[in-house]
């Protein structure tokens, strides 16, 4: 405390005073508290005018030490009257507050660093009281749901979240609260404005300094990495059902040929009564549906042999336009968007035909009522961000061609299963379940990569992504001209370990004229050769055998034996000689299951083109 004159001068200080800015009574004695606050004499002339204008002062203030240091002071002042009435001097009160601002701005330091670190990241932050109400919430929070704090704090989430969020919140917060510990779980949020993410949620209780109990939440947001696991299982899945599917067409593939192939050459006898004609003629429909199955299962499993070439797929589109019309009906409007100019894409131009159409057929059944379909192409580039989020997609450049209609669409769990084989939704003896399956495996063979987006009585859209090549466009190989007498007295070679379709082969050779040598496996074969001192024209050979590949059998034979042909044949293989399911245009190769007019007629070809060759 301080006493000064009518004038403002100093005449009096406490102990207090004096210990707290180190003057002494004669450092004061006749100047004004001016001489050490900060701002002077300016400052202290403020305070004057408050004092005789309201009679009383109060406020903060800054004093300098004689020591040179400042305190930070609550600053009162009153007047002192005398028994008159008349001014007759004033008291002045400091009450040092310097820790205490010390302190405040260190919590405030504190505050704004815990504030910067709560919403510099990405990490959904709240902390909420044993009723539920927020007591806060960090930005991330905020952006999550929507609504600024000052919506979200002192409310509950039935006023910011959607009512199943709010129900599932507010029973996680009752948890923790009874648990009395740290849990982990996982939470879906639907904010009011629709918007739906997952989180993984750590959850603890805590108490203040007054013992009140809160229950803090720190949430990372999961739905990408969610949904990219989802997109590997998926992935993991088809190629388990791929394998699967491709070893059990590649053993049927070798019972069909036996199948169409006997009946095929009981269909051939003369005398072969009427009545059994027709029943084995059935018998061998059968076999050709089942084969057409077994194809589609093939290239579901991505087993299939293809010869791609460079295409323009606009001018696939293009040729496919008037069969597309006549398929769809007069009640489906059909527009084709191509994008011009559009790069080139490497792929078997039967595939991809079988590819889009497969989808024209999908699209015009989920539209009974009639509808719009529509086929369009672009070049797209996948950046490093999209491929991130599309598995097992990669950056690069792609053409895609898209196939969208306007039907009923497909709900989110269909969508989950509809590349796997046999899943359908149609009737029963509508659909065998393999369509989807087999444009999933060709283009997944060709390299390329497959995305349905759809929405419940809106329609879908089926985009599908080749890789751009650079190579030059290739002309149509011109169709080689097969004379119709496949009957030959030339020596045939021929290694298949399945028994039965091994006689079947042999049979239908030398019923056609040709001397035929018959192997096990690839090691008799070559023992056979070595012992048989005539020509060997042709080798037939199963890619796959026991003890040695067809293609090593080749090898071996051909090495001895440089005139002799070589003919493939296999229900499917990932052999070196057949890289990736992609056939060498220099290979002969014939696909199981094969009838006996195909065998002799490529086996005849083969024999030709050998012949012209060493020529």
């Amino acid at each position: 405390m301080t006493i000064l004159d009518v004038e403002g001068q100093i005449t009096m200080q406490n102990d207090a005073h004096r210990d707290l800015l180190g003057y002494t009574d004669a450092d004061l004695t006749g100047k004004t508290p001016g001489h050490y606050l900060e701002g002077g004499r300016g400052e202290f002339g403020r305070i004057m005018d408050d004092l005789f204008q309201q009679g009383s002062y109060s406020g903060g203030a800054r004093c300098r030490s004689k020591g040179g240091f400042w305190a930070d002071v609550e600053l009162s002042a009153t007047v002192i009257r005398n028994h008159r009435g008349d001014i007759a001097g004033y008291t002045m009160f400091m009450l040092d507050v310097t820790e205490k601002k010390r302190m405040e701005g260190q919590l405030r330091e504190s505050e704004e660093r815990f504030n910067a670190f709560m919403n510099s990241g990405s990490v959904v932050a709240s902390m909420r009281d044993a009723k539920g109400r927020y007591v806060y919430v960090n930005r991330a929070y905020e952006e999550s749901a929507g609504l600024p704090s000052s919506e979200i704090l002192g409310r509950t989430p039935y006023n910011v979240w959607a009512p199943e969020t709010a129900t599932e919140l507010s029973e996680n917060n009752q948890k923790v609260l009874s648990a009395g510990r740290v849990m982990e779980l996982h939470e879906k949020t639907v904010n009011l404005a629709g918007g739906s993410r997952e989180w993984l949620s750590i959850k603890f209780p805590f108490l203040d300094r007054k013992g009140d109990v809160f229950v803090g939440s720190v949430s990372l947001d999961i739905t990408e990495r969610n949904s990219l696991e989802e997109q590997l299982r998926q992935s993991q899945k088809m190629e388990a059902v791929g394998r699967l599917a491709g070893g059990i067409a590649h053993d049927f593939n070798n019972l069909l040929t036996i199948i169409t192939g006997y009946s095929e050459l009981l269909l051939g006898s003369p005398t072969l009564d009427p009545d059994h004609r027709a029943k084995i003629l059935e018998l061998k429909k059968a076999g050709d549906r089942a084969a057409l199955l077994t194809r589609q299962l093939l290239a579901f499993s991505r087993k299939q042999v293809l010869a791609p070439r460079v295409l323009n797929l606009n001018s696939v589109v293009e040729n496919l336009q008037k069969m597309i019309q006549r398929l769809i009906g007069e009640d489906i409007e059909f527009a084709t968007i191509p994008r011009t100019p559009l790069n080139r894409v490497k792929a078997d131009p039967g595939q991809v035909e079988q590819i889009i159409m497969n989808l024209v057929v999908n699209a015009r059944d989920a539209m009974p009522k009639g509808g719009r379909l529509t086929i369009e192409t672009a070049n797209v580039e996948f950046d490093a961000e999209y491929a991130r989020s599309h598995v097992p997609s990669v950056p690069g450049y792609y053409v895609m061609v898209a196939v969208s209609d306007t039907g009923t669409g497909i709900d989110p769990e269909t969508q989950k299963h509809i590349f796997e084989p046999f899943f359908t939704t149609k009737e029963t003896g509508k659909g065998t379940g393999l369509g989807l399956a087999t444009v999933y495996g060709i283009v997944k063979q060709s390299g390329g990569f497959i995305w349905v987006y759809s929405e419940q009585g809106v329609g879908s859209v089926f985009k599908i992504y080749f890789p751009c090549v650079m190579e030059q466009m290739e002309s149509m190989p011109e169709a080689r001209q097969v004379t119709d007498r496949f009957r030959g007295r030339e020596t045939i070679l021929v290694a298949e370990d399945e028994a039965a379709l091994r006689t079947l082969i042999c049979e239908t050779l030398r019923v056609h004229g040709y001397t035929v040598l018959e192997a096990s496996d690839g090691i008799n074969a070559v023992r056979r050769s070595e012992r048989y001192h005539k020509p060997i024209h042709l080798l037939i050979a199963d890619v796959v055998m026991p003890r040695m590949s067809g293609r090593e059998l080749a090898s071996r034979i051909t090495s001895a034996r440089p005139e002799t042909g070589v003919l493939y044949i296999s229900g499917y293989t990932d052999d070196a000689i057949l890289h990736h399911g992609v056939l060498d245009p220099n290979t002969a190769f014939l696909q199981k299951p094969f009838t006996p007019t195909s065998l002799v007629r490529k086996v005849r070809l083969v024999i030709s083109q050998n012949r012209v060759g060493q020529h």
